[in-house]
């Protein structure tokens, strides 16, 4: 790459132009910055003012809705702890009508056996008496 010399003159012509400039602002007006008149203006609640009034109204309704919640939970627990009862009475009960099923399944039993004995005696009886009349 070749570096063009005319390129380096005029950057050392603008170099030298720079330190000629004149930096003494003492012959400049002050500047006062002008604030506007506030008594034109009507004052608003800033919505930081506001906060701690929504926080509170939130924060409330967040104590009512926990209230609720509470209340349905309580709720719950209790016909939770009467199902609960519940099933277990009815547990007991089928305990007690498997104990009755087995109880009357042995008395059937011993009432079939009495009831064969019988009807053997009374064909045995019958036989007899048939056989006594042709003797």
């Amino acid at each position: 790459m070749d570096i063009n010399p005319n390129v380096f003159n005029n950057l050392v012509n603008l170099a030298k132009g720079i330190d000629n400039i004149s930096t003494n602002f003492n012959n400049l007006p002050p500047v006062y910055p002008k604030f506007p008149d506030f008594d034109d203006y009507e004052i608003v609640d800033s919505p930081v003012s506001k906060l701690p009034d929504q926080l509170n109204s939130i924060i409330e309704a967040n104590k009512q809705q926990i209230d609720l919640l509470s209340s349905q939970n309580n709720q719950l627990i209790d016909n939770y702890n009467k199902l609960d009862a519940l099933y277990k009475v009815k547990e007991i009960e089928l305990e007690s009508a498997k104990k009755d099923a087995e109880q009357s399944k042995l008395y059937n039993k011993q009432m079939m056996k009495v009831t064969v004995v019988a009807m053997i005696a009374a064909v045995i009886s019958a036989i007899i008496a048939i056989y006594q009349t042709l003797n």
